[in-house]
């Protein structure tokens, strides 16, 4: 059954238009999984709330060239990543499949030279700022007073032989590179990105267009000032070609299903869920014509322990461990140091590095699961193994993929459901109201997915929203440095309004980490920590948790208003005192959470906080004005400079978050001057209109340029946001201004997703970063289903003719009735009816 399932959805998405998946979906009714399905040519991330594992955890540049002899193009591939400590371990090719169990044998490996690196051969190397100390096999460069320092030899390589140079990086604290040269070009071809450490391989032929015989230069750099790196085996290879088990894609928020293929045809049939948090598992099927053999092979960075009674197999790291288990009886072949000494057919047998075991007479119809159990103690192994094993069956797989799909369906069904998707204040582009659905849904499950549990490894007992799980950022504070104080929060604002007591807590694990003076430890951009503890009050009603959580909520806003400029942790703590810059960011930050500072100070009963706040904004204001706009007002600055009055970026389009202060805070000739900036600075020809399309810049002038009473302009920035998001594919910290829309900075970030459910939420006439819903009179807005008030739904409606607005739901029992609306019962339950002009901004009040 689950074979022509899986045939079912592919023949479905190669089948369905966009207008077809439009036409099937019931708009009113709740979301599933199987409605979210997309059918890709390339990996997208899983992982489940509260989980420490990623599944296709974000592989960009910054990771380094391909491994060696990659299985595939990831269609049965599992790559992960493990949070544990203050770090996020990858896993690359944690697990892969292969066809054939030596390719290399059969088809033949061909070596070329070997670039030595001992005493003896370094007269070869000749040395820059560096003083290079070789080794036996190995040579390491330590830098000292510069960036970056090098050692170069001159090499003669037959490039139509041996094109690829393999390069072994056993160890280093800085960053490295490879650079070569054949003295005709101005400026060196680099072969890696700044790699990780491990073996790799770079393809030299490729990457320079250079064939036959050529004489070139090899240059081996450290990066890093007091950084150094270790090289260890250099040489050039023709790797053979494999059988790769390439196909296609189908990502679920439960589980990821592929196509593989051996030559032309479809022989295998996989796909991958996670049991529970600790836990992931696949299931492969054989097809007809399949191979009668399989070689599963794996890396891990620890030391690897075969049982072959429980055909599972323990991997134990220095600071997690792994059990992974076979359903059938399985074959064990060994470790090797890595791919290529399994490829020379190296019998030399190593304690960790590449394993592998063979599954042998298999025949089509088949069903083969594999699944690995994670923990961050390396304790009690044979637990481990025992609970790997307890999904390692076909019927156990099938039963943990049913209770995953039915917990996904409940949480979709708990989110705000819009009743429009289509952009029409823009063109399309070919972009579907079923294209934008899709987008706007997924953004929730990354919400959930991008959460993880208590690290108490970390003396750190709060659950954590990262910058964006799979991206593998960890620069936060000390402690739970996977908690990026910007987009965690912009994420845990979204994840309020459906679990606001797991986000409360996530919140004061980040207040937890501000010291004495208020002051936050590691990368510090500018979030709205006030906003969301008034959102988290006003979902829950719960003023006690709020007055406990406000003393270091006040300390660090006091703070942040004293400091507002990007600190990072690579900085020296003194200069964050001394600094005399100002960021026009940052301020803007500031001033608008002092607005909810304010009423929480009302909240808790305390008029002295509420005059403290309200004269802090006010002189935080009368410095804004100052600092960033020059004496006769025309000219808006991104940057100011306290000790000598200097100004810098002038007339950015990043200046223009100003537009959502309030018209106290900016007088109306400035306000004009930033939206006559605005228009000199947008084109419904660039993606997004403008070229600064961070969460907060587009967030903060679409809802300035609504509250200026520029309808239009807002109903487009609105339309541009979820149409470009959806286009760009990917949630991420940044996009590109080029046609069409790339993602770019950090991948995936919380900022790509809240702007796709918060543009699609505009778009249909609401706010929901108050906490509480404000509606807005928006042209052409429908309305928003089973909107979350203090735990109950509210529905929201507009009649765009009539200008009137209806609301229903069990939710209206917190709230108070707007002035001008009309009460009525209607089955029992109350119904509010009241006018909503274009422009209007309407916060609803809690009771």
């Amino acid at each position: 059954m689950r074979v022509l399932q899986i045939c079912i959805y592919f023949a479905l998405l190669s089948a369905l238009t966009p207008i077809s998946w439009a036409a099937a979906r019931d708009a009113a009714g709740p979301v599933n999984c199987a409605a979210l399905s997309e059918r890709l040519t390339h990996p997208r991330w899983l992982s489940l709330p509260a989980s420490r594992l990623v599944i296709n955890p974000f592989r960009g540049a910054d990771y380094g060239p391909a491994p060696v002899t990659p299985s595939g193009d990831g269609a049965l591939l599992m790559d992960l990543a493990y949070y544990v400590g203050s770090d996020a371990v990858r896993l690359p090719n944690f697990w892969s499949w292969r066809a054939e169990e030596n390719a290399a044998r059969t088809q033949g490996l061909v070596e070329g030279p070997r670039l030595a690196l001992s005493p003896a051969s370094a007269g070869n190397w000749q040395a820059q700022d560096v003083v290079p100390e070789f080794g036996d096999g190995t040579v390491t460069l330590a830098a000292t007073t510069h960036d970056y320092s090098s050692i170069v030899r001159t090499v003669t390589v037959d490039l139509d032989r041996t094109p690829a140079l393999l390069v072994q990086v056993p160890t280093g604290s800085g960053g490295w590179t490879i650079k070569v040269n054949d003295g005709s070009q101005a400026v060196d071809t680099a072969l890696t990105t700044t790699g990780r450490y491990g073996v790799q391989v770079a393809d030299v032929a490729t990457a320079t267009g250079w064939h036959g015989t050529r004489t070139f230069q090899v240059r081996l750099f450290v990066l890093g000032q007091r950084k150094s790196v270790t090289y260890g085996r250099l040489q050039f290879f023709r790797l053979p070609p494999q059988s790769p088990l390439s196909g296609a894609n189908i990502w679920m928020p439960h589980e990821i299903i592929s196509q593989a293929q051996i030559g032309e045809s479809t022989k295998i049939e996989g796909d991958v869920t996670m049991p529970d948090a600790s836990s992931v598992a696949q299931r492969i099927h054989i097809r007809p014509g399949g191979p009668s053999a399989l070689t599963l092979t794996g890396k891990f960075p620890g030391a690897a322990h075969w049982d072959a009674a429980r055909s599972s197999l323990l991997l134990q790291g220095t600071q997690f461990c792994a059990a992974i288990t076979v359903s059938r009886r399985a074959r064990w072949l060994g470790v090797r140091p890595t791919d290529l000494d399994w490829a020379l057919g190296d019998p030399a047998p190593a304690a960790s590095g590449v394993w592998r075991l063979a599954l042998d007479n298999l025949k089509p119809g088949d069903d083969i699961v594999i699944s690995a159990r994670f923990s961050p103690t390396t304790s009690r192994p044979s637990a481990l193994v025992q609970q790997a094993s307890a999904v390692a069956s076909p019927a156990a797989f099938a039963a943990a993929l049913t209770r995953s799909e039915a917990a996904w369906n409940r949480r979709l069904s708990s989110v705000p459901r819009p009743q429009d998707f289509s952009p029409r204040a823009v063109p399309a582009l070919g972009t579907s109201a079923a294209d934008v659905r899709r987008s706007y849904y997924r953004a929730w499950v990354y919400f959930w997915q991008d959460t993880l549990p208590p690290m108490p490894e970390n003396g750190f007992s709060y659950p954590q929203v990262c910058c964006g799980k799979p991206s593998l950022w960890t620069d936060g504070a000390p402690h739970s440095e996977e908690t990026a104080v910007w987009d965690g929060v912009v994420a845990m604002q979204a994840l309020a309004l459906v679990d606001p007591k797991g986000v409360w807590s996530a919140a004061d694990g980040i207040m937890s980490q501000v010291d004495a003076e208020g002051y936050i430890g590691g990368e510090m951009l500018p979030p709205i920590f006030a906003q969301t503890f008034w959102l988290l009050y006003q979902q829950t009603g719960d003023r006690d948790k709020l007055r406990a959580s406000y003393p270091a909520l006040k300390r660090f806003l006091v703070w942040r208003i004293a400091h507002p400029f990007w600190t990072y942790p690579n900085k020296v703590r003194a200069d964050v005192g001394f600094t005399t810059q100002k960021d026009n960011e940052f301020v803007v930050h500031a001033l608008v959470d002092m607005d909810y500072a304010v009423q929480i100070a009302r909240v808790l009963g305390r008029p002295d906080e509420v005059t403290f706040w309200q004269q802090q904004r006010q002189n935080t204001g009368a410095d804004y004005l100052h600092w960033f706009w020059d004496a006769p007002g025309d000219t808006l600055y991104r940057i100011y400079y306290t000790a000598d009055d200097k100004r810098l970026v002038p007339n950015n389009v990043w200046n223009l978050k100003g537009l959502y202060l309030d018209p106290d805070l900016l007088p109306a000739a400035k306000r004009e001057r930033m939206i006559a900036l605005f228009h000199e600075n947008f084109s419904l020809d660039r993606p997004f209109g403008i070229t600064q399309n961070r969460f907060s810049d587009l967030k903060f002038i679409s809802l300035g340029l609504y509250r200026a009473g520029r309808i239009e302009d807002a109903r487009r920035m609105t339309d541009l946001i979820l149409r470009d998001v959806t286009r760009a594919g990917e949630f991420s910290e940044t996009y590109t201004s080029t046609e069409p829309p790339d993602p770019g900075g950090v991948r995936p970030s919380s900022f790509g997703a809240r702007l796709m459910t918060d543009s699609v939420l505009w778009h249909n006439g609401l706010v929901l970063d108050e906490g509480l819903p404000t509606l807005l009179g928006m042209p052409g807005a429908m309305g928003v289903d089973n909107i979350p008030v203090q735990g109950d739904p509210i529905s929201v409606h507009f009649n765009a003719s009539a200008r009137t607005v209806t609301l229903w739901g069990p939710g209206l029992r917190h709230l108070y009735l707007p002035a001008g609306f009309r009460a009525s019962p209607s089955a029992g339950a109350a119904v509010w009816t009241g006018p909503i002009s274009e422009g209007q901004w309407l916060p609803l009040k809690q009771k």
